[in-house]
């Protein structure tokens, strides 16, 4: 999907890119993986190879990686325990609507890459749970090595505070919990 101009995201990216030693100067394209640069960093749905956008993480050594679409409101990191915390960038408003507190998360089934799971790599009943103040959408139960699910998050703006909930990705296999934090003005 490619993006509206108003997104900075395709800004940062070409930054990034730009200060990349696998940038090829002559043609423009990333000698990782080919493609033109300044094509690639507008769609959302792309990523770097090398993972200098920053905008994926992985559980560690678990073969769950996750992608973070809407990188102009919110940031992903990875915690010294091997969890994940996602922090919105701005307090949300009081009595927002809800479709403006929309996030988008990608998981990304990576157990291919590790050799305990050689011969175990689909996740299946993948679920989630989290407080009922979040509205969840999942388009997929099941993921095969390499394969990745879209999860939508919206979040009432009905409760003045700060947010601090964990969202929990079941499967067949683990349990993975993201923090999720933020506030609500």
């Amino acid at each position: 999907m490619l993006t509206n101009a108003k997104d900075n995201f395709a800004k940062d990216r070409l930054k990034v890119c730009n200060k990349c030693p696998e940038k090829n100067k002559l043609t423009g394209t990333c000698n990782v993986c080919g493609c033109l640069l300044k094509a690639k960093v507008k769609v959302i749905e792309e990523y770097c190879p090398m993972n200098k956008w920053k905008d994926i993480k992985e559980f560690k050594d678990r073969g769950l990686a996750v992608k973070l679409h809407d990188t102009d409101i919110a940031t992903i990191e990875e915690n010294e325990n091997g969890s994940l915390t996602v922090s919105y960038k701005k307090p949300f408003k009081l009595n927002q609507k809800i479709s403006d507190t929309k996030l988008t998360l990608e998981f990304i089934n990576c157990r291919g890459d590790h050799e305990e799971f050689e011969y175990d790599t689909t996740l299946n009943n993948i679920r989630t749970s989290i407080c009922s103040c979040f509205s969840v959408v999942l388009d997929k139960t099941s993921l095969k090595e390499a394969e990745s699910a879209k999860l939508i998050l919206k979040y009432n703006t009905k409760l003045e505070g700060e947010i601090n909930k964990r969202l929990k990705i079941k499967t067949d296999k683990d349990i993975f919990v993201i923090a999720l934090k933020g506030e609500v003005k």
